[in-house]
Order: C-alpha cells, then sequence, then structure tokens
C-alpha cells in the first residue's frame, strides 16, 4: 500500500506542483486551509503531514503541533522559503520534524525523502506491533509446541471427555484448544480473529446444512488449529499475499498445514478435526493438495471449512493484498473458483451470510450494508493503524457518516466486522 500524506500550502501554485510530484509515490491529500486539512486529518491520519511554514489561518507550527497531537506517530515535514528559515529552526525543537525543504525544492531530493521517512514509520510501526504482542502474549510466546501438544494429550487422557462434553458441559477443554489457536496467532504476530471468526462461523453453516452437532465441533476444532504448524513458515511468506505465492512458496504453505494435522493427530479426540485440516486443500475437481481427492471424497468439513477461510482471507485482503468488501468478495468465489470449492456449500453459505438474522455472530460488512444500533466486533482502524473505533462501539447513524467520510478518502475499501446488534 502507498503511504498516504497531506499537502497543505495556501498558493494553488504550489499546492498543485506539490501534489503532481508526489501522487504517484503517495496516496496524496492536498489542501489549501489548514483548518481544513486539520479536519479531514481528525478523522482520518496520514502517514505524514507535509506543510508550508507562512499561512495566513494559522502558522506551520501551530498546525502541526495540532496534528501531533491527533496522532504523535504521523511524521511531520515543512516546507519554507528562506525568510522562515528562524521559525523553521524553532518548529524543529518544539513539534520534532522529521524534515524541512526549502523553496523552490529539488523533485528527486524531495520525493526521495519523504519515502525514506515513510519507510521508517513503516519500519518503526512493525516493530511496535511486534512489542505490543509480545507483552500480551508473553506467557503464551513461552510455552512450545511440543510441550503443549502433551498439556493436550495428557488432560484429555486423564477424563473420558465425549463431544457432548465440548460443547455443552466442561469448558477447559474448549478453552484449552482456544489457548492453543491464540498461541498460534502470537507466534505470528496476528491479532485479527481470524481463526475465531471462522471457526463460529463454519459451525454454523455446518448447522445450517443439517451435520450432526459433532461434526460441527469438530469442524470448529479444526477452524481454531488448521494454523498451528505455521510456525514452521519465514514470518515474510506469512505477511504476503497468498495470490503473490511462487509455486515453492504454495508447497511451503501447504506443508505448514499438514504439520499442523500431524500434531492434532498425536490426540485421540482431535483426530477427526485433523482429518479436516489434512485434506483442507483439496479441490473440488481434483489437483488439489495433499492426495488429489475430488467431490464428495473430501470430507465435508473440509469443504465447509475451504469455503468460510476463502472468503475471510478475500475480504481481509489477504489472496490479493487489498480488503475487498464481501458481496465482491462472493463474485469472485462464485465465478473464479468452481473448480476448487464445493459449489453446494459456496450456496448455503452465501444464504447464511447474506441472512442478519440468522447471522449473530461475527461477520463482516461493508459501509453500504451497515446500519445503527450494530456493535463493532473489534476495532476499528484507519489505513495507517490508528483507532477510529472501540470494540463493542455501537453504531449510530452519525458513526456510519463519519466512517464513510474516512473511505471516501482512502485507497482502498473499509471493512467492519460487526458481531449482533442492539
Amino acid at each position: 500500500m502507498r503511504p498516504s500524506i497531506v499537502i497543505v500550502d495556501d498558493e494553488p501554485e504550489i499546492l498543485n506542483s506539490l501534489n503532481r510530484v508526489l501522487k504517484t509515490d503517495f496516496i496524496t491529500h492536498p489542501f489549501l486551509s489548514p483548518l481544513e486539512a486539520l479536519a479531514f486529518f481528525e478523522l482520518n491520519p496520514t502517514h505524514i503531514v507535509l506543510s508550508d511554514m507562512r499561512m495566513p489561518e494559522m502558522g506551520g507550527e501551530i498546525f502541526l503541533e495540532k496534528i501531533k497531537a491527533v496522532n504523535s506517530e504521523t511524521k511531520c515535514c515543512i516546507l519554507t522559503g528562506y525568510a522562515d528559515a528562524e521559525a523553521a529552526e524553532k518548529a524543529i525543537n518544539n513539534v520534532g520534524i522529521s524534515a524541512y525543504f526549502s523553496k523552490p525544492w529539488n523533485n528527486d531530493e524531495l520525493k526521495e525523502k519523504l519515502k525514506e521517512i515513510a519507510l521508517d514509520l513503516a519500519s518503526s510501526q512493525r516493530v511496535n506491533k511486534k512489542l505490543k504482542a509480545l507483552n500480551r502474549n508473553k506467557s503464551l510466546a513461552e510455552i512450545k509446541i511440543d510441550s503443549m501438544v502433551n498439556v493436550i494429550e495428557g488432560m484429555l487422557d486423564d477424563q473420558d471427555f465425549t463431544y457432548q462434553a465440548l460443547k455443552n458441559k466442561d469448558n477447559s477443554i474448549r478453552q484449552l484448544i482456544t489457548l492453543v489457536s491464540t498461541l498460534s496467532l502470537s507466534l505470528r504476530n496476528e491479532h485479527t480473529g481470524h481463526e475465531f471468526r471462522v471457526a463460529e462461523q463454519a459451525r454454523k453453516l455446518a448447522n445450517v446444512m443439517g451435520l450432526s452437532n459433532q461434526q460441527a465441533v469438530e469442524i470448529y476444532i479444526a477452524a481454531l488449529l488448521y494454523r498451528i504448524g505455521s510456525y514452521s513458515i519465514n514470518t515474510s511468506l506469512l505477511s504476503k499475499a497468498k495470490g503473490s505465492y511462487t509455486a515453492e512458496e504454495q508447497k511451503t504453505f501447504h506443508q505448514s498445514i499438514q504439520i499442523a494435522a500431524k500434531l492434532m493427530e498425536i490426540v485421540d479426540i482431535l483426530k477427526p478435526s485433523a482429518l479436516i485440516v489434512r485434506h483442507l486443500y483439496e479441490n473440488i475437481e481434483g489437483n488439489g493438495y495433499p492426495d488429489n481427492l475430488t467431490k464428495n471424497d473430501i470430507p465435508i468439513g473440509s469443504r465447509i471449512l475451504r469455503v468460510v477461510i476463502l472468503f475471510d482471507e478475500y475480504v481481509s485482503g489477504k489472496i490479493t493484498g487489498q480488503r475487498i468488501v464481501p458481496a465482491k468478495a462472493k463474485v469472485v468465489m462464485s465465478e473464479s473458483y468452481r473448480s476448487i470449492i464445493d459449489s453446494n456449500v459456496l450456496h448455503h453459505f452465501i444464504e447464511l451470510h447474506n441472512d442478519h438474522a440468522l447471522f449473530s455472530i461475527e461477520r463482516a460488512f461493508s459501509l453500504n450494508e451497515l446500519r445503527a444500533g450494530m456493535v463493532l466486533a473489534q476495532d476499528l482502524l484507519n489505513e495507517v493503524g490508528s483507532k477510529l473505533l472501540t470494540e463493542k462501539t455501537i453504531l449510530t447513524d452519525e458513526i456510519i457518516c463519519r466512517i464513510k467520510v474516512v473511505e471516501t478518502n482512502t485507497a482502498e475499501s473499509l471493512i467492519v466486522y460487526i458481531t449482533g446488534s442492539t
């Protein structure tokens, strides 16, 4: 994704010139008025702000101080004439300016310096995200995969657990499986809720399709644990869009799924779920992994889970690198995956997904689908990673309008995760 930048200068010719220079490498938001720029920024913080020093409505130093008050992570840069050098130096000391450029500027130097600042910011944000993840999951991250499997195996061997107990009676095993899934997320520094969201949706879909409660629980567990083998994958591959995987990278990913299945097979009660995971990436018309199974030879749990995972990954941007709205994801899956996924499963999933009355668990909504009274399932972040709304916020018409303003000024669709309504 291109970094975003707010550009502020009260002279139209200069503003247009800066916009032309930067728009090929940045998502640009040009403003003649610092007040208008600040109003925009409060709703949609950007990676960088580039401001003139002398403007009639508000001086550059004061403007950038207000920008920093809204979002301290944004990098502020100033554009100044020779006469403003002293004021620029003051701003550097008081505001923490990342760079300043003299008028007239050199286009190449301007672009390269701003790109360097954006790269530094991205690197810093990645480090901060990892530190926060480690702090949240420190105790989990210290647990080894092997010892974790031993704990599960020992607990299940000690007591006569049934699937009915897992579903209705004994919460400890469900919590333990959730712990394993949470550790898997921690090792990947991922906190999108993918596994938990997919597990709930797949279980609901299994119920709607008439599968037994036992089968639904097996699918639920498979969804929570299908990526526990990802500790074997390089982190750079985990962050890469799946649609751009090379053949060798695709093989590495599939091998990690088989590692997860083998880990699960160690525990007797998890063997049915392990079978689902093993055949998760078989294709309905063959040529899948690992056994080239076709149609009904593929376990129904694998076929259900494949559809739900694919949809969630499309919407979140994991497939293409860009988030897409749910309606478009359904169309793409219907038209482009006929030889890969079970069309009957997809049909039931789309029906379920379109029925708000049936689907009260967490799922993705486009902005056009939002209604007052809906409740956020997770924090809503903008393109910079700044929090726009917090988890459990109850949407109002006013809030929905504000979110739409943000999306209008971003390069990709905003996806909002909702869980029920008031």
